[in-house]
């Protein structure tokens, strides 16, 4: 089996996030994405359940997004509550499901 995600990312049958910035200088967005065809963020949306949310911003970096004049003081923050937020929004859907 190929291991890779290629060709399998848009069919994941759990709801995912996927966090990435533009300009990351260790994983380029392409390896989340693509420039045209299915990997394209527009054609990824179109494709399979509703449980992938990507998310590309125009900046970033690597382990964070730096926030305010002193970005090691809100280190991770911004990422952190990206995903918290998700996490619940998906907790809460589940929940209004089971009733």
């Amino acid at each position: 089996d190929n291991p890779s995600l290629s060709g399998r990312i848009e069919d994941v049958s759990v709801p995912l996030c996927v966090l990435s910035a533009l300009d990351d200088p260790l994983l380029s967005w392409e390896n989340v994405a693509a420039n045209e065809g299915y990997m394209h963020p527009s054609n990824l949306s179109k494709s399979g359940s509703g449980n992938l949310m990507l998310l590309l911003t125009k900046r970033g970096g690597h382990v964070g997004w730096p926030m305010g004049w002193n970005p090691s003081a809100n280190k991770w923050a911004w990422m952190n509550g990206v995903v918290l937020t998700f996490a619940k929004a998906v907790d809460l859907a589940r929940k209004e499901n089971m009733n």
